[in-house]
């Protein structure tokens, strides 16, 4: 990145222009061109020339730019001051190794997304846009893209998904909270490493940013390719609420039913426990009944034996007097 001091001769004040090697084609949209495209279009077109078009700044609100190339043959795009010559417009703004992700994402067809907390998710990807604004252009969302997956994810998210490209500086607390708060399904996808863009910009070429492109495009498109992320807003649809409510429906219906036949068993032990009961009370009746009629019997039975004895001892006694009687009359 160059850095030069313009003088102005009215305010006599330095004022810092900050070269940029791509720039935005309109002050909203997602559409931007690097310095070297523009540079062959001048040429081609122009002679060298200027092309009449404008260019737009990475910070926000965007500002104008303009197109040059240097003694040395170099395209850059400046910051343009209200009086239209370079100066006014100061540094930072999105980085190139930043946009370069949001494109290479809009570029991806199918991938497994992990999200932590969430799961995996194998997804098809089509449609979609850069530089998404809700609100009343209050915040812009880095990535939008629909999606198809045999998952939940499809139906729970609609199959929408947002995405924020986390590369120097994580999502703000208030633009978090207010995803969150408009329902909008939202992650946060950190550059891996291996998908760095180390080129300085200054030095990046159409070929480095198209190599780049096919680069992360490969490697998440295989097999066992995949987009790390964080949740940053989690909602849930209408459809897939009402179908996560019909389930529990059916879910508690079958508890019920599964309630009602268990009730029925258990009434249908208790009748068999009370029936057994019934006839366990009747059999220790009849037990005792005869236990009382054999004792009754028993104690008869002595009774009669007891008589016997009595008798039996009399006629002893009877036969022992007669005895007597015959062995007096012997004598």
């Amino acid at each position: 990145m160059i850095s030069s001091k313009i003088k102005s001769n009215k305010t006599e004040k330095t004022e810092k222009s900050v070269d940029k090697p791509w720039a935005y084609s309109s002050p909203k949209g997602s559409k931007w061109v690097t310095a070297e495209t523009i540079k062959r279009r001048r040429i081609l077109e122009k002679n060298g020339g200027s092309l009449g078009e404008d260019f737009y700044s990475s910070d926000w609100p965007r500002k104008k730019m303009g197109h040059r190339i240097s003694n040395k043959g170099n395209p850059s795009f400046y910051y343009i001051n209200s009086s239209g010559s370079s100066g006014i417009g100061g540094s930072g703004g999105e980085s190139l190794a930043h946009r370069l992700f949001k494109d290479a994402l809009l570029k991806i067809k199918e991938t497994t997304l992990k999200i932590k907390g969430l799961g995996d998710f194998r997804v098809e990807l089509y449609a979609g846009d850069t530089e998404v604004t809700i609100g009343n252009n209050e915040y812009r969302i880095d990535a939008y893209r629909k999606f198809h997956s045999n998952t939940y994810l499809e139906k729970k998210w609609s199959g929408e998904i947002y995405i924020e490209v986390h590369n120097t500086n994580p999502v703000e607390n208030e633009k978090r909270n207010r995803l969150i708060k408009e329902r909008i399904p939202t992650i946060e996808i950190s550059i891996p490493n291996i998908f760095k863009f180390d080129i300085p910009e200054d030095q990046a070429t159409d070929k480095d940013i198209e190599e780049y492109f096919k680069r992360v495009q490969r490697i998440t498109e295989s097999q066992n390719g995949f987009l790390p992320a964080m949740i940053i807003s989690n909602p849930s649809s209408i459809e897939y609420l009402e179908e996560l409510t019909e389930q529990q429906a059916k879910k508690i219906n079958k508890s019920n039913l599964d309630i009602s036949t268990l009730n029925e068993c258990v009434s249908a032990l208790t009748n068999q426990v009370q029936s057994k009961k019934h006839i366990e009370e009747h059999l220790t009746h009849r037990l005792e009944q005869q236990k009382n009629q054999y004792e009754a019997t028993l104690n008869q039975k002595e009774n009669e034996i007891k008589k016997l004895e009595k008798a039996v001892h009399s006629m002893e006694r009877a036969l022992e007097c007669i005895e007597a009687k015959n062995k007096s009359l012997h004598n």
